[in-house]
């Protein structure tokens, strides 16, 4: 769980990179130990240095002794770097350092340039994440937006832009589950593809080509696109994406061989989750080392700006962990004169029994 609390605050005299080891301030303020009560537990912390030009602002744990867990992956912002993707951590110098928990000015819904975002991260009345819901992206100047209808219903068009279901197979088909306090997963609201009996079964929804989300040009406008999604059912082999493609029909082969697609998924190879981009000749993958599970619930958010490229992150809605740690993509990239859909699907390559992607939210912004 994600832990915010008041007046949480300790000092440090740790140096280097590494984990740092706590001490109280007294009565002054409440030890961070006294409110992070599990390993498990995340929280935004920041540490700042009393009489050196050195901070670091990131997501943290507490190690069984109680002392400060960093990772580099995690860290949101700090003096060693002025980027807003992975900065890196401070390699701390002597002297006594001020550690407290905090809320950092980039996890805040505020509106802020698409080069910028990042996901976003509400919390309940306890300062825990909510397990099923987490924020929206920003809000942009022009937005399509996805949500779950009833039961094989297609999304209704939406400023101009149709939705279309993409089935193929046998049963392949969209359902609409009802809400059940199994799981997180199987509390959040969601449409459910799933691929039927056929072997090689797919289904999934894409838009209409929007006009805005072309990649890899100068003059293309700023965009972003941001999924909730998770999975209810998984076996044999079988891939998946979400994100922004050309293609046109039901999902019949590997993400990573579709042409002119960026994404979040997998191929059937593939032990773990993937970023794929693919331009008409070649695909890149950025491996996130984690394997896809039932129940897993995952913020996906991927951006492209004219000057700072294509980013993608992806991150545990349920507490925040990373999945992939917010990064550029430079190659491969969708060609530059194509225009792109939305997308989510998910096909398999074997065994006759469904797989199925759950999809909460997709949404599409741009600055145009």
């Amino acid at each position: 769980m994600l832990i915010l609390r008041d007046r949480a605050k300790v000092q440090t005299t740790g140096t280097g990179t590494g984990n740092l080891a706590l001490s109280s301030l007294g009565s002054t303020f409440r030890d961070i130990s006294q409110v992070v009560t599990n390993t498990t537990d995340t929280f935004y912390y920041t540490i700042a240095h009393r009489t050196a030009s050195e901070w670091e602002t990131g997501i943290g744990t507490l190690d069984a002794s109680g002392n400060l867990v960093r990772t580099a992956a995690n860290v949101i912002e700090c003096s060693a770097s002025t980027s807003l993707f992975n900065p890196g951590l401070v390699n701390f110098s002597a002297g006594t350092k001020d550690v407290f928990i905090t809320m950092p000015a980039t996890r805040l819904a505020l509106s802020m340039p698409f080069a910028n975002r990042r996901l976003v991260v509400p919390y309940d009345t306890s300062g825990r994440i909510h397990p099923a819901e987490r924020s929206e992206l920003y809000l942009g100047t022009s937005r399509v937006e996805w949500r779950p209808q009833t039961g094989t219903t297609v999304m209704p068009t939406q400023h101009n832009i149709v939705w279309t279901a993409r089935n193929s197979g046998t049963a392949a088909a969209k359902a609409h589950p009802a809400l059940a306090t199994t799981s997180s997963y199987t509390l959040m609201r969601r449409a459910e593809f799933g691929t039927g009996s056929t072997t090689t079964g797919s289904s999934g929804e894409s838009s209409t080509a929007l006009a805005l989300a072309s990649a890899n040009a100068s003059l293309c406008p700023s965009w972003a696109f941001g999924a909730r999604i998770g999975f209810g059912a998984l076996s044999g082999t079988w891939g998946f994406m979400v994100g922004l493609s050309a293609l046109a029909a039901a999902l019949a082969g590997e993400p990573s061989a579709q042409n002119n697609t960026i994404c979040f998924g997998k191929d059937s190879g593939d032990a773990n989750y993937q970023f794929i981009s693919r331009d008409t000749t070649a695909a890149t993958k950025v491996n996130s080392g984690v394997a896809p599970a039932v129940g897993d619930i995952i913020d996906i958010l991927i951006t492209w700006d004219p000057v700072e490229g294509m980013f993608v992150e992806a991150r545990r809605a349920t507490d925040g962990s990373v999945i992939v740690a917010s990064q550029t993509i430079t190659t491969n990239l969708p060609n530059n004169s194509t225009l792109l859909s939305v997308w989510a699907a998910i096909r398999s390559a074997s065994g006759t029994t469904a797989k199925t992607l759950g999809v909460a939210r997709m949404r599409f912004e741009s600055e145009w």
